[in-house]
């Protein structure tokens, strides 16, 4: 598979906008980019890594059911 850079976004109107089904407007940044790389063998940082972000999820989702969006 041919690895492919992603361009940075510059988000307008801000991200709380577009989680209120509000318009937006993104706008490709060439100066930053990115890629997704997807291991074969896990080492110590990939676990550590994906153990942060499973923490990170378990507090997103515990904050969300505490604070839900008002739907009109």
């Amino acid at each position: 598979m041919k690895e492919s850079l992603f361009p940075a976004k510059v988000l307008l109107f801000g991200e709380y906008g577009i989680l209120k089904n509000s318009s937006g407007l993104s706008i490709p940044h060439e100066i930053y980019k990115g890629t997704l790389k997807i291991h074969s063998k896990f080492n110590k940082n990939i676990l550590c890594s994906n153990y942060e972000i499973k923490k990170f999820y378990n507090f997103l989702s515990i904050l969300e059911k505490k604070n839900k969006f008002q739907q009109n």
